[in-house]
């Protein structure tokens, strides 16, 4: 197997922010990624997205405690992650921009849990449900489709077999708790993607209709928009 280049990551933090010309009042936490001969400096990505998550003042990384080294460390198994999958999977090469990239992003970090909910054909649930009560309706937009579909097998077992006739929403709710009985730490779709798994039938299964999912969503959107490789 061929030698990779070596893939720096290097996170800024505090008064570190001055050496790449960035302060604290614009963000608290900065990344440098360089590879071949591209790099870029950007904010950090897992950084904006936990302090999104927990009441969007970004002062809360400004020490460096156990928040930030666990953002910074989970930060760099992500992009080596990324880079291996583009290289390793799609085949194209790597460079630093694809970290910053939105669709690239939402798409790699989407939580599997929650990219099920986005999956589910709910148009023929939505008609059986209306059929009954409007409640129903409400309650599954609030709960999104697994969880109303979980909870609905024990409150109303023939509500739910009926449901489950309409193919694609019994296809991907098998898929869904194949996913829950492998009773894993919340992973994003790209570490699903990386992951080896060793399982029966239905586990492979799960894992080839997830897989080959990623891989038509990321490789069709680097077809679209092509990266510049000197970035």
């Amino acid at each position: 197997m061929q030698k990779k280049t070596k893939l720096a990551i290097k996170h800024y933090h505090g008064k570190e922010l001055e050496k790449i010309g960035k302060s604290a009042a614009s963000f608290p936490l900065y990344v440098m990624v360089r590879y071949k001969n591209a790099k870029t400096k950007f904010a950090s990505r897992l950084g904006i997205r936990f302090v999104n998550e927990n009441g969007g003042d970004s002062s809360i990384l400004s020490n460096f405690n156990r928040d930030v080294i666990s953002l910074i460390e989970e930060e760099v198994k992500h992009i080596e992650l990324l880079r291996d999958y583009f290289e390793d999977v799609l085949g194209v090469e790597f460079t630093p921009s694809m970290v910053v990239n939105e669709v690239f992003e939402n798409t790699a970090l989407e939580r599997v849990i929650d990219y099920f909910d986005q999956v589910f054909e709910e148009k023929e649930l939505i008609e059986i449900l209306a059929e009954i009560d409007q409640d129903l309706i409400d309650l599954l937009d609030a709960a999104g489709p697994t969880r109303f579909l979980s909870g609905l097998k024990h409150l109303d077992l023939a509500l739910f077999q009926q449901c489950m006739e309409i193919e694609e929403v019994r296809r991907v709710f098998d898929f869904f708790r194949i996913y829950k009985s492998l009773n894993w730490p919340e992973v994003n779709r790209l570490q699903f993607r990386m992951a080896i798994i060793d399982g029966d039938q239905n586990i492979a299964g799960l894992k080839k209709w997830m897989d080959d999912r990623f891989d038509s969503e990321m490789s069709h959107y680097y077809r679209l928009n092509p990266i510049d490789l000197n970035q």
